[in-house]
């Protein structure tokens, strides 16, 4: 569901989500080399909650400059167990185990953002934007083969928050009753070393 609100000098949108996804395939399983062959691992699909709530505001200032602001607060989980079956090259099953994976983070995607920047127009159509965004309760992308026994349910490793500073500038004009823009930037300005992606369990965490 979503709700607006709009002024002169003030607009704001909010959005909640509560999505179930079910039967969605995992985005990482082993295979694994052995003097028979390679062997597969075979995951039907885990069913994932995700729920949350996101804004964006627009605040204007003073005439030329303007403030936006972004905030999405999510909370992402697997909420389900199933069984993986292990099949050879000719996709005959040999094995088969059962995992958990019941209330552990969907991995390597920040489920809270938030963003600032203000806009500032120089003259008539030029621009300049500088912009601050922060990322945090970043999870690692888990094997769902790793979570059996006494490891079923086990939450990933998360990873540190960080922020970005980015800047960008842009011109925009109309020529012959068309819009065009020409814009750039540069990310990471102050080139802030982080981690965005990251598989559990594996040797880095």
């Amino acid at each position: 569901s979503g709700y607006g609100l709009k002024s002169k000098i003030f607009a704001a949108n909010l959005n909640l989500y509560y999505t179930l996804w079910k039967n969605r395939p995992p985005d990482y399983t082993p295979t694994v080399t052995t003097p028979d062959g390679v062997l597969s691992y075979n995951i039907n699909g885990m069913d994932e909650l995700h729920k949350g709530v996101e804004l964006d505001l627009i605040v204007k200032i003073i005439k030329n400059l303007e403030c936006e602001g972004i905030a999405s607060f999510g909370n992402w989980k697997t909420i389900s167990g199933t069984k993986v079956y292990v099949t050879n090259d000719a996709g005959g099953i040999v094995d088969s185990v059962d995992f958990s994976a019941k209330n552990v983070h969907v991995g390597n995607a920040a489920q809270i953002q938030t963003s600032g920047s203000l806009r500032y127009t120089i003259i008539k159509g030029l621009y300049v934007k500088p912009r601050f965004t922060y990322f945090a309760k970043n999870y690692a992308n888990f094997d769902p083969t790793t979570l059996i026994g006494t490891n079923k349910d086990r939450e990933s490793w998360k990873m540190p928050d960080y922020g970005l500073f980015d800047f960008y500038a842009g011109y925009n004009l109309k020529i012959w009753k068309m819009n065009m823009g020409v814009s750039a930037g540069i990310v990471n300005v102050l080139n802030t070393v982080y981690i965005s992606d990251a598989q559990n369990g594996s040797k880095f965490n």
